[in-house]
C-alpha cells in the first residue's frame, strides 16, 4: 500500500527599469505548498500475507524560487524583492485497529536503518515481514536580489522568507493485532516502523544601493521551521520471529546568506541579517504517549530476536550576514546572524507496555547508538554554502577547529535484546560582519546570537515490563538505554571602519544554551537481561 507525492516547483520573478527622475520596482515570488499523504490499513480490516506487507507514504518537494530587479534613475531609484516559500505537509503511514499478519515467507523489502554506512550514505537493510514507513524530504532554494542606482538616492531592500511546517508519522495504532498467529512465520520475520524527515534549505538575500547623495540597502533571510517526526507502536499485540524496530529520524541542513552594499556621496546606510527559528520534536516509542493522556495503550511486543526504539535528530546551520556601507559624510551599517532553536529528541518504552526480546541468534542483533560521539576534523570543502572557521596565522593557533571542519559521528554497537536510544547533534556556525568607510563619521554594528534549548531523553517508563517472559531467551540477551547530545557552535561577530571624523565598531557574540540529556529506567519498571 503506497501513497507517494513528488513535486517540483520553479518560480522566477524579475524586473528592470530606468527613468529620468524616479523609478520604483518590485519583484515578488510567493509559493505555498500544502500536501496530505496518507497510506494506511484502517480500523477493523483483516490482512494476511504469506510474504510481506508494506504500508508506505512518501513526499518529496523541490522548490526553486527567485525574485530580482535592477533599476536606475536620474534622481531616485527604489527596488524591492521578496521570495517567500510556505509549506504545510503531512505524511502519515499507519495501521489502525486492524488484524494484520505478514509471515515474510517470500522476498525481501529494502528499508532504511536510520544510520549512515561507511561512505556516509543512508544505510539500508533487506528485511522480511511488515513495514510501516513515512518519509518526507524538502529541498528548497530561495533567492531575492535587488540593485539600484540614482543621481540622488538609491534604495534597495530584499528578503527571503521560508516557513516550513512538516509532520511525518509512522505508527501501529491502539487496538491493532500484528502477527497474532505466527506459527508459520519465516525465522527472519521483522516488524519495521520508520518515520523520517530530511530538510535542505538555502536562502540568499542580496541588496546593492548607490546614490549621488545617499545609498540605503537592507537584506534579510528569515526562516521558521517546525517539524514533528514520530514513529511508534501502540498496538495491543505485536509479534516478530526476529526483530522489531521503531525508528524516528530528522535531519536539517540550512544555509543562509544575507549581503548588502550601500554607498552614497553623503550618506550610506546598510544592513544584513540571517534569522532562523527551529522547533523540532523527534520521537520514537512503544506504548503510552505521556503527551496524549486521552488514549491508553497496553502494548505487548514480543520478538524472537531484538527490539530497537531509536530517535535521532541531526542539524547543521550555516549563516553568513555581511554588510559594506561607504559615504562621503556619514555611514551606518549592521550585520547579524541569529538562531533560536528548541528541540526535543526522545525514545522510550511507555508505562504499561510489555516488551520481550529473546535475543535468539547473533544475527538478530540490531545496530544501536551508544550515546557517545566520535569527533574528527576534515579539510574545509570550500563550498560556498559552508561557513568555514576564520583563518589565523598566529603561532599558537593549533586548534583544529580553527582551520578545519568538525564532524561528529554517533557511535554504535550491535545489541541483542532491547535497545532504547536517543541522539541529537547540532552544528551551528554563524558569521556577522559589517564594514564601512566615510569621510565623516562611520558606525558599524555586528552580532552573532544563538539561543538553544534541547532535551534528549531515552528511558523505560514507570511500570513498563521488559523481558519478564524470559523462558525462551538466550544467554546473550542485553538491555541498553542510552542518550547522547553533541553541540558545536562557532560564532563570529566582526566590524571594521575607516573614517575621517570618527568611528565606532561594537560587536557581540551571544550564546544562551540549555542542553538536557537523560537516560533512565523509571520507578516501578521491571527490567531483566540474561547477558
Amino acid at each position: 500500500i503506497h501513497a507517494m507525492s513528488a513535486a517540483t516547483l520553479n518560480s522566477i520573478s524579475a524586473g528592470g527599469g530606468g527613468a529620468g527622475t524616479f523609478v520604483l520596482l518590485g519583484s515578488f515570488s510567493f509559493n505555498t505548498v500544502a500536501t496530505t499523504i496518507d497510506s494506511y490499513i484502517g480500523d477493523h480490516a483483516a490482512v494476511t500475507a504469506a510474504g510481506n506487507v508494506v504500508v508506505a507514504a512518501s513526499d518529496q518537494a523541490e522548490i526553486f524560487s527567485i525574485a530580482g530587479n535592477v533599476s536606475g534613475a536620474g534622481t531616485a531609484s527604489v527596488g524591492v524583492a521578496n521570495s517567500t516559500t510556505i509549506t504545510d505537509n503531512s505524511v502519515t503511514a499507519y495501521i489502525g485497529d486492524a488484524d494484520v499478519t505478514a509471515l515474510g515467507n517470500a522476498g525481501t523489502v529494502t528499508v532504511f536503518t536510520g544510520h549512515d554506512d561507511n561512505s556516509g550514505d543512508p544505510e539500508t537493510l533487506a528485511i522480511q515481514g511488515l513495514v510501516v514507513s513515512a518519509v518526507s524530504a524538502e529541498d528548497i532554494e530561495t533567492f531575492a536580489v535587488a540593485g539600484t542606482g540614482a543621481g540622488s538616492a538609491g534604495i534597495a531592500g530584499t528578503a527571503t522568507v521560508s516557513v516550513l511546517e512538516e509532520t511525518t508519522q509512522a505508527f501501529i495504532g491502539a487496538g491493532a493485532s500484528i502477527n497474532a498467529d505466527n506459527s508459520s512465520a519465516h525465522s527472519q520475520q521483522d516488524v519495521h516502523v520508520y518515520a523520517a524527515d530530511d530538510t535542505t534549505l538555502l536562502g540568499v538575500a542580496g541588496a546593492l544601493a548607490g546614490g549621488g547623495a545617499a545609498g540605503v540597502g537592507a537584506s534579510a533571510d528569515v526562516g521558521v521551521i517546525t517539524k514533528d517526526t514520530r514513529a511508534y507502536i501502540s498496538a495491543d499485540l505485536v509479534n516478530a520471529a526476529q526483530n522489531v524496530r521503531v525508528i524516528a529520524v530528522a535531519q536539517e541542513d540550512i544555509t543562509s546568506v544575507g549581503a548588502t552594499f550601500a554607498g552614497g556621496g553623503s550618506v550610506g546606510v546598510g544592513g544584513a541579517a540571517g534569522v532562523y527559528t527551529v522547533n523540532n520534536a523527534t520521537r520514537a516509542f512503544i506504548g503510552n504517549d505521556p503527551l496524549i493522556t486521552a488514549v491508553s495503550s497496553t502494548a505487548v511486543v514480543t520478538a524472537g530476536g531484538s527490539v530497537l526504539v531509536a530517535a535521532d535528530d541531526h542539524m547543521e546551520i550555516d549563516i553568513i550576514a555581511g554588510n559594506l556601507a561607504v559615504s562621503g559624510a556619514g555611514s551606518l551599517g549592521g550585520a547579524a546572524g541569529v538562531t533560536v532553536i528548541n528541540k526535543t529528541t526522545e525514545a522510550f518504552i511507555g508505562s504499561g507496555a510489555t516488551v520481550d526480546a529473546r535475543a535468539g541468534q547473533a544475527t538478530d542483533a540490531v545496530r544501536a547508538s551508544t550515546g557517545n560521539f566520535t569527533t574528527s576534523y576534515v579539510a574545509n570543502s570550500g563550498d560556498s554554502n559552508e561557513v568555514s572557521a576564520p583563518e589565523s596565522g598566529g603561532a599558537d593557533a593549533d586548534d583544529e577547529s580553527l582551520t578545519m571542519q568538525r564532524v561528529a559521528t554517533a557511535d554504535t554497537i550491535l545489541v541483542r535484546g532491547v535497545a532504547v536510544t536517543a541522539t541529537n547533534s547540532d552544528d551551528i556556525e554563524t558569521i556577522g560582519v559589517s564594514a564601512g568607510g566615510s569621510g565623516g563619521v562611520d558606525i558599524q554594528l555586528s552580532a552573532a546570537v544563538d539561543v538553544t534549548t534541547s532535551k534528549t531523553s531515552a528511558y523505560v517508563a514507570d511500570g513498563a515490563m521488559i523481558n519478564q517472559n524470559n523462558g525462551a531467551a538466550e544467554a546473550g540477551q542485553a538491555v541498553l538505554v542510552a542518550a547522547g547530545n553533541d553541540y558545536y557552535r562557532m560564532g563570529v561577530a566582526g566590524a571594521g571602519s575607516i573614517s575621517g571624523g570618527g568611528s565606532a565598531t561594537p560587536g557581540a557574540d551571544i550564546a544562551v544554551i540549555r542542553n538536557d540529556t537523560e537516560a533512565y529506567i523509571g520507578a516501578g519498571a521491571a527490567v531483566d537481561a540474561l547477558g
